[in-house]
Protein backbone atom coordinates (compact mmCIF):
# COMPACT_ATOMS: atom_id res chain seq x y z
CA UNK A 1 0.00 0.00 0.00
CA UNK A 2 2.58 2.43 1.16
CA UNK A 3 4.03 2.30 -2.86
CA UNK A 4 0.64 3.03 -4.67
CA UNK A 5 0.25 5.79 -1.61
CA UNK A 6 3.88 7.19 -2.48
CA UNK A 7 3.06 7.45 -5.98
CA UNK A 8 -0.11 9.29 -5.54
CA UNK A 9 1.49 11.82 -3.79
CA UNK A 10 4.72 12.33 -6.24
CA UNK A 11 1.86 12.40 -8.47
CA UNK A 12 -0.09 15.26 -6.91
CA UNK A 13 3.11 17.47 -5.27
CA UNK A 14 5.77 16.32 -7.04
CA UNK A 15 5.64 17.49 -10.98
CA UNK A 16 7.73 17.16 -13.37
CA UNK A 17 8.86 20.76 -13.64
CA UNK A 18 9.98 20.02 -9.99
CA UNK A 19 11.82 17.43 -10.63
CA UNK A 20 13.67 19.42 -13.63
CA UNK A 21 14.24 21.82 -10.90
CA UNK A 22 15.99 19.52 -8.93
CA UNK A 23 17.76 18.14 -11.67
CA UNK A 24 19.22 21.65 -12.71
CA UNK A 25 20.15 22.49 -8.93
CA UNK A 26 22.17 19.52 -8.51
CA UNK A 27 24.15 20.07 -11.66
CA UNK A 28 24.86 23.47 -10.45
CA UNK A 29 26.20 22.41 -7.28
CA UNK A 30 28.21 19.82 -8.65
CA UNK A 31 29.78 22.11 -11.34
CA UNK A 32 30.75 24.47 -8.57
CA UNK A 33 32.01 21.79 -6.05
CA UNK A 34 34.24 20.87 -9.45
CA UNK A 35 35.23 24.36 -10.25
CA UNK A 36 36.24 24.84 -6.53
CA UNK A 37 38.31 21.20 -6.34
CA UNK A 38 39.94 21.64 -9.81
CA UNK A 39 41.43 25.26 -7.51
CA UNK A 40 42.59 24.03 -4.77
CA UNK A 41 46.07 24.74 -4.36
CA UNK A 42 46.88 22.20 -1.40
CA UNK A 43 45.44 19.41 -2.96
CA UNK A 44 47.53 16.75 -5.00
CA UNK A 45 46.53 15.87 -8.06
CA UNK A 46 45.56 12.15 -7.21
CA UNK A 47 43.22 13.37 -4.40
CA UNK A 48 41.58 16.05 -6.77
CA UNK A 49 41.34 13.02 -9.39
CA UNK A 50 39.22 11.04 -6.30
CA UNK A 51 37.48 13.92 -4.90
CA UNK A 52 36.20 14.13 -8.69
CA UNK A 53 35.71 10.92 -9.35
CA UNK A 54 33.37 11.15 -6.30
CA UNK A 55 30.62 13.10 -8.62
CA UNK A 56 29.41 9.80 -9.85
CA UNK A 57 27.54 9.14 -6.71
CA UNK A 58 26.46 12.41 -5.95
CA UNK A 59 23.07 12.95 -7.60
CA UNK A 60 18.68 13.67 -6.59
CA UNK A 61 17.11 10.32 -6.27
CA UNK A 62 16.84 7.99 -9.25
CA UNK A 63 13.75 7.64 -10.57
CA UNK A 64 13.10 3.89 -9.14
CA UNK A 65 9.83 4.00 -10.07
CA UNK A 66 10.11 4.07 -13.55
CA UNK A 67 12.53 1.07 -13.61
CA UNK A 68 9.70 -0.88 -11.76
CA UNK A 69 7.06 0.04 -14.27
CA UNK A 70 9.19 -0.73 -17.25
CA UNK A 71 10.18 -4.00 -15.38
CA UNK A 72 6.14 -4.71 -14.31
CA UNK A 73 7.84 -4.73 -10.59
CA UNK A 74 5.12 -5.27 -7.72
CA UNK A 75 5.29 -5.00 -4.15
CA UNK A 76 5.04 -8.26 -3.73
CA UNK A 77 7.91 -9.07 -6.04
CA UNK A 78 11.36 -9.83 -3.81
CA UNK A 79 13.00 -7.52 -6.60
CA UNK A 80 11.02 -4.84 -4.98
CA UNK A 81 12.65 -2.14 -2.39
CA UNK A 82 10.39 0.00 -0.07
CA UNK A 83 11.18 3.70 -0.32
CA UNK A 84 11.96 3.72 3.39
CA UNK A 85 14.58 0.78 2.35
CA UNK A 86 15.81 2.17 -0.61
CA UNK A 87 16.89 5.30 2.23
CA UNK A 88 18.45 3.39 4.36
CA UNK A 89 20.26 1.13 2.29
CA UNK A 90 21.54 4.26 0.25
Amino acid sequence: MGFGVGQLYTAKYFPAEAKQKIQDLVANLKAAYRARIEKLDWMGPETKKEALNQFRVIGPARNTDAWYDAFKVQSSDKMFVAPNERVRIW
